[in-house]
């Protein structure tokens, strides 16, 4: 018989699980304690149950990105390289940074 340590519990729950797909969880418990391994129905429940709550949310998620074009999802207030190539660009595009800091002061005046 191995030791408890040597034995991930839940691993062979749920390879059992996957190898006959409608045992039961005291059919299950019994099984692994034959093979030497001591669960109860109900530690063999709470694995499947959990496993099925995971697959059925999708696991853990990615961050979601900014949802438009120029939103930092980042809640930093020092810009970033891609801010600082849009500021550079804008400014390009009205005829330099002087003419760029009139147009956004006036634009501020008028979101007030």
């Amino acid at each position: 018989m191995a030791k408890a340590a040597d034995v991930n519990k839940s691993k062979e729950i749920r390879d059992y699980a996957k190898a006959h797909r409608r045992a039961k969880p005291k059919a299950i418990s019994e099984e692994l304690t034959k093979q030497g391994i001591e669960v109860t129905p109900g530690f063999v429940s709470s694995i499947l149950s959990a496993d099925r709550a995971k697959k059925k949310k999708g696991g853990r998620r990615a961050p979601r990105a900014a949802a438009t074009v120029g939103v930092s999802s980042r809640r930093s207030t020092e810009p970033s390289v891609s801010d600082l190539m849009k500021a550079k660009a804008l400014a390009d595009q009205l005829g330099g940074v002087d003419k760029a800091k009139s147009v956004l002061d006036t634009l501020s005046q008028l979101r007030k």
